[in-house]
């Protein structure tokens, strides 16, 4: 048998063999330094998941996913850029 690597990307090796637990959608309210990160000038939500991946059957990584908010402007923050 031909190992998982050859046949799957590998962003798609610990999902395919349950090794990464999504959690519900979070919803954040951002204090400032997620505003200055975002280049938010007035606190909006923001949204996100965690992700907990695991290594020998235990929880090894917490990944917090956070999506950068939309934005109405043409001009992107400059911390985006």
């Amino acid at each position: 048998m031909s190992e998982p690597s050859a046949q799957l990307p590998s962003s798609q090796i610990p999902q395919r063999f349950g090794l990464i637990e999504w959690t519900p959608f979070l919803r954040i309210e951002p204090g400032p330094a997620q505003m200055a990160w975002f280049g938010l000038s007035e606190a909006k939500p923001l949204y996100g998941r965690l992700a907990i991946i695991h290594c020998d059957g235990e929880a090894a990584v917490e990944l917090l996913e956070v999506v950068a908010p939309e934005y109405t402007s043409p001009e992107l923050p400059a911390s985006i850029q």
